[in-house]
């Protein structure tokens, strides 16, 4: 891209161009984001609190995975699993 050729027009046009890009990139990855989902949000979706989820950490029923750190996230899919299969204690 040259500068000197453009018009202020043409500048601004592409610089609006850039970030309508960005922004639909930023949102299709927070799309793929909620792949995983908090402890919170699980908990939600099962209708848990958060010693029960701890324990069925502890059981395996749910796998919680560990990202940057020690922040734990689980699958949306692998929950939804544990729902579809009954595969939790009442």
């Amino acid at each position: 891209m040259i500068l000197a050729q453009m018009t202020k027009e043409d500048l601004l046009g592409e610089i609006r161009s850039i970030i309508r890009e960005t922004l639909k990139e930023t949102t299709n990855e927070s799309v793929a984001a909620k792949e995983w989902l908090t402890g919170p949000e699980t908990q939600r979706i099962l209708k848990i609190s958060a010693v029960t989820l701890w324990k069925w950490d502890k059981k395996g029923i749910t796998k919680p995975h560990t990202m940057n750190g020690n922040r734990k996230r689980y699958k949306k899919e692998e929950i939804l699993q544990v729902i579809k299969k009954k595969n939790y204690p009442k």
